[in-house]
């Protein structure tokens, strides 16, 4: 399945979260403060949200990964917990939330070389209180590795905003409640409506 034209250029996303999911092996962790929680906050201000204090996280522009251990991989080894990875773009169309991730869905199973692909139906969820679409998908990578995933699209703030969160089968029952919990701890800085390029209160 082709993405329709003008769809906002989220194809390259997928290799961008496995790039940046390996190179959270390679950096130092981020270390919290002891507290059960803490905030993450994307670059762009738009909004923050709440992890684990033992999760390793790193923040880049429009993108922050987060890996829910207290542990990071070793460098070329798969990961073996869950993964998110968030993606802020401020290309937006006016094509269906719903439809777009399916033709991205369909675009990676296609691109990517994943084998065994199973995609789900869209479904409504929030984020944040915000509705967003999300899709699961369950497979097997270009390298063989079976893995279960969520992707979930949100439109707001003149802004898209992608959660990509994906772990090997086996670990996708022990964190599924955490990345729940992740969307549902999720602030966002601007009203509704209000443009993310105006200036949030402080």
């Amino acid at each position: 399945m082709r993405p329709r034209p003008g769809l906002p250029s989220l194809l390259p996303r997928m290799a961008l979260a496995a790039a940046l999911i390996v190179a959270l092996a390679a950096l130092p962790a981020c270390n919290g403060a002891a507290a059960d929680k803490r905030d993450v906050t994307d670059s762009s201000s738009l909004f923050h949200f709440k992890i684990p204090a033992t999760w390793q996280y790193m923040i880049e522009p429009s993108v922050v990964s987060v890996y829910a251990a207290d542990t990071l991989p070793e460098t070329g080894q798969p990961a073996e917990a869950l993964a998110i990875v968030t993606h802020v773009s401020s290309a937006t169309t006016d094509t269906p939330v719903a439809e777009a991730l399916v033709a991205y869905a369909g675009y990676l199973s296609q691109t990517r070389g994943w084998t065994d692909v199973e995609i789900g139906e869209p479904a409504d969820v929030l984020v944040g209180g915000r509705t967003a679409s999300a899709i699961d998908i369950a497979g097997a990578d270009g390298n063989g590795r079976a893995f279960r995933a969520r992707y979930v699209w949100v439109r707001t703030n003149s802004r898209e905003v992608l959660v990509t969160a994906i772990a090997p089968p086996g670990a996708w029952g022990e964190y599924s409640d955490d990345l729940d919990t992740l969307l549902d701890e999720w602030y966002w800085h601007r009203a509704e409506g209000t443009s993310a390029d105006t200036t949030a209160t402080p």
